[in-house]
């Protein structure tokens, strides 16, 4: 039995907002989408997980301005 063959298609995008002299800050589109997988991570849980999600967002902001990738972080 033969299986229809997906491909996807993946774009990484830099997020220029988020990135820095430190370090540079990507995303991921998949296929035909018209947002980046952070963009829609952000949309999904702004609501019901603000300060979290603005944590992570600033973070990822020290991260690109100010401290770099550090291991730590990981």
């Amino acid at each position: 039995m033969l299986f229809p063959l997906t491909i996807m298609k993946y774009k990484l995008v830099k997020i220029d907002k988020l990135s820095g002299d430190m370090a540079s800050i990507y995303s991921v589109f998949v296929d035909k989408d018209q947002e980046t997988l952070l963009d829609k991570f952000l949309n999904e849980f702004m609501v019901s997980f603000k300060d979290e999600t603005k944590d992570i967002v600033g973070r990822l902001r020290t991260m690109g301005q100010k401290t770099g990738a550090r291991e730590q972080f990981f």
